[in-house]
């Protein structure tokens, strides 16, 4: 059983947008690989399947299967999905529009080969004039009989009469087209498939037993691939029209999106009534990655602690050591180091798809900066960083989902795909690490800022604060180091010890701290034992003893 924890937020504001039938009629949810996305539709889904007081149906298309990257077999599983949902739900949902268009599609681009399978199936599903006309066609033998010709015609109109009937229209929405259907070629009908759909989901939204409808829509970025994803992020790609035509023409029906990266529609004049709401899912909270622990039955705060500080909260790892944890536990095998690792070759292989060969080499040489602003990113793209991407095109790199904004003006790499691949920069190419690195301190001193002290802790002016924030999981271990190496910290340690020699003594206890990085826990634990005690005490400083590499293995 697959345990789900939080999103409540996201959840709220799915079910907010459900009820309220106002726009946006666009949900987009974008991240990481891994981060839950399809998790979190999965859970809406069920939610909205499971409480008929709800009453919405719904359905659902992965762009990760790759026949769903066409636009008939994509919309032909929504379709299938939606009938099946509304007739459990006893409410009628009718795609006449939309049945003699696929079928029409469907007998001239692939023949009888195709289009009996498809008429099978369109008779189990639904009762309208198509099913009624290949029942005809058919006979008592139930042989298969194409419906062209005359008898498409025949079809067609009484596919008009029964939609005017059904609906009390003088006229059908999409008549014209109906009619025109015999004599388009195969391509010119397969543009207009979004159009039919979006005719009958109209049509049943206007009755006055409807229900609600929402559309999920999976691994929307797996539309592209290679220069197309970089064409996607940028607007200029056009695999999703046919989506983007079904929203414009069903203003009513939710749909909920995800994908690694933000959609950027908004320099797409076709698109201009489509308003996406749009959030970034991050790693779970440490009180949330905590109960989806306990609920997996580790209770014990250490292991807590340790498999939290390993996984950062995401989803897809937190899962992964997790088992690997309790594999250990159940086998009885020592709790080692290793059990909480990573495998950082499967992290990086799922962690890169769907980005470019340029994408993948610049996140991985800017994993070797504390932070970048624009003028960092030109800088080093310049120069150290010879990885064909575009220096101009920062505002598009930032974008990206592997970046984090910190400020209005700074960004770093995120923590998930930071730290391996930093690692796996320092083993294969140190020298291009350090020329990142010595570029990075040139910058720094050139803009009179304390070498590498990352924003997001310049404002820190409390020893006890950061080191609680960071037992917390709120900031990184490079983060705190680097924090202990500026600037900041001395002026802090300047104006709480009495004496310069007692901030000589806090420097090179810290010092000692330092040799012993692969066990960060003693970096806190001993921080806060005593630094706390000389800054908010005035008492002199003995430095910790800590534990040699291999007995904190055994720990």
């Amino acid at each position: 059983m697959q345990i789900f924890v939080n999103r409540i937020p996201e959840r709220k504001t799915f079910h907010s947008l459900l009820l309220g039938q106002e726009d946006p009629n666009v949900l987009v949810y974008h991240g990481i690989s891994g981060i839950g996305k399809t998790t979190l539709l999965r859970k809406l889904r069920n939610e909205i399947a499971e409480d008929a007081n709800i009453g919405a149906i719904s359905g659902s298309v992965n762009f990760a299967e790759p026949e769903y990257g066409r636009a008939d077999e994509a919309l032909k599983r929504l379709r299938r999905e939606l009938a099946v949902g509304a007739k459990a739900a006893k409410t009628s949902l009718m795609f006449n529009a939309f049945d003699l268009a696929i079928y029409a599609y469907t007998d001239k681009a692939f023949g009888a080969e195709r289009s009996k399978p498809l008429a099978d199936e369109l008779r189990q599903l639904s009762d309208g004039p198509l099913q009624w006309m290949l029942r005809k066609a058919a006979g008592p033998a139930g042989g298969y009989i194409p419906v062209v010709g005359s008898l498409f015609r025949d079809v067609v109109n009484q596919a008009i009469d029964h939609i005017k009937k059904e609906h009390a229209l003088a006229a059908a929405p999409c008549e014209v087209e109906l009619r025109q259907l015999q004599w388009m070629d195969d391509a010119e009908i397969l543009q207009l498939l979004p159009s039919f759909f979006g005719h009958d989901l109209t049509l049943y939204k206007q009755r006055s037993d409807a229900l609600h409808v929402a559309i999920f829509m999976d691994s929307y970025d797996k539309l592209w691939g290679g220069l197309e994803a970089e064409q996607h992020r940028r607007g200029t790609a056009m695999q999703d029209e046919w989506v983007r035509q079904l929203i414009i023409n069903v203003p009513r029906v939710l749909f909920v999106i995800a994908g690694q990266n933000k959609l950027n529609w908004e320099n797409l004049s076709q698109t201009h009534t489509a308003r996406p709401e749009q959030y970034e899912l991050s790693g779970l909270q440490r009180e949330d990655a905590f109960q989806f622990l306990k609920l997996h039955g580790i209770d014990d705060q250490s292991s807590l602690s340790d498999i939290f500080k390993t996984t950062q909260g995401h989803p897809f790892w937190l899962k992964l050591v997790t088992e690997r944890y309790l594999r250990a536990v159940r086998d009885g095998c020592p709790i080692i180091p290793v059990i909480l690792g990573m495998d950082e070759a499967s992290l990086l292989d799922s962690l890169c798809i769907g980005l470019t060969r340029e994408e993948q080499q610049t996140i991985k040489q800017l994993s070797a900066v504390v932070y970048f602003d624009e003028a960092l990113f030109k800088r080093l793209l310049s120069g150290p960083l010879e990885t064909g991407y575009p220096k101009q095109r920062f505002g598009d790199f930032t974008q990206l989902s592997f970046v984090e904004k910190l400020t209005d003006e700074h960004y770093a790499i995120h923590s998930v795909m930071k730290a391996p691949m930093l690692r796996e920069l320092e083993k294969k190419d140190p020298g291009i690490l350090q020329m990142i690195r010595n570029a990075q301190s040139r910058y720094f001193q050139e803009k009179g800022l304390p070498f590498g002290v990352d924003p997001l802790i310049q404002g820190y002016d409390d020893v006890a604060r950061i080191l609680n924030d960071y037992d917390a999981g709120l900031i990184s271990t490079e983060q705190l180091q680097l924090f202990l190496d500026s600037e900041v910290f001395s002026e802090i340690l300047e104006a709480a010890t009495r004496t310069r020699s007692e901030m000589e003594i806090v420097k090179k206890w810290i010092e000692s701290l330092r040799e012993t990085t692969k066990k960060m826990e003693d970096i806190g634990r001993a921080l806060r034992a005593d630094a706390e005690k000389t800054l908010n005490e005035g008492e002199s400083v003995t430095p910790p003893k800590l534990s040699d590499s291999s007995e904190s293995d055994k720990n």
